[in-house]
């Protein structure tokens, strides 16, 4: 197996996971990722482990995106299919590379949305759209809320936004919520003096 950054030979516990990150054309990636911008991946291998900071590769998951990316790291090195966060720190649009800094070790997403429910109000950026669907991502929990806007005004991507939650899927581990605002909520209370389904006490 050759890793799909540097070409360089690697052994991988997933490699059809890593070839599926070839999936996502690169015009799709480049729209969507910037540098600056934090992610949680799995770690899916290594190379030049005899160097003092080994090249680690993580396969990253972002709404409708799965790219990989490089990040070097010091002892001690994460486990393979390990959750991590990194952060982007340069994009190679030539060669469609994309390297990070690894920050540490990510909370698992049952533990990010333990405490989540249908009817909770978060805050989030927008990171993407992929047909009729935004992707938000929530701040500071990192995970990914997708939210359809069926003939709507899709907001930009970088934009700051309030998302009421619809559903939570924790077996294919997915958010779904809608865009949400004061004024709409309001306006729900005086027609049917509820919220999100339940009743509301004057």
């Amino acid at each position: 197996m050759h890793c799909p950054l540097c070409g360089g030979s690697m052994s991988l516990p997933e490699t059809n996971r890593v070839e599926r990150a070839k999936c996502s054309e690169w015009k799709a990636i480049e729209k969507s990722v910037s540098v600056g911008d934090e992610y949680s991946g799995t770690v899916t291998g290594y190379y030049h482990l005899d160097s003092d900071a080994p090249m680690m590769f993580v396969l990253v998951e972002a709404g409708p995106l799965l790219f990989a990316l490089a990040a070097r790291v010091r002892p001690p090195l994460p486990k393979l299919g390990e959750e991590v966060s990194v952060r982007i720190i340069r994009i190679n649009q030539e060669r469609k590379q994309i390297f990070g800094r690894y920050l540490g070790l990510a909370k698992p997403w049952s533990e990010l949305t333990e405490n989540l429910a249908v009817g909770d109000v978060i805050g989030g950026v927008v990171i993407g759209h992929h047909r009729n669907l935004t992707f938000v991502r929530a701040m500071p929990e990192g995970y990914v809320v997708a939210v359809p806007c069926n003939g709507g005004t899709m907001p930009a991507r970088g934009r700051y936004m309030a998302v009421s939650v619809k559903r939570v899927d924790r077996e294919r581990r997915r958010v779904f919520g809608a865009f949400w605002s004061p004024r709409a909520t309001e306006k729900n209370k005086e027609k049917n003096n509820t919220v999100g389904g339940e009743k509301i006490d004057d």
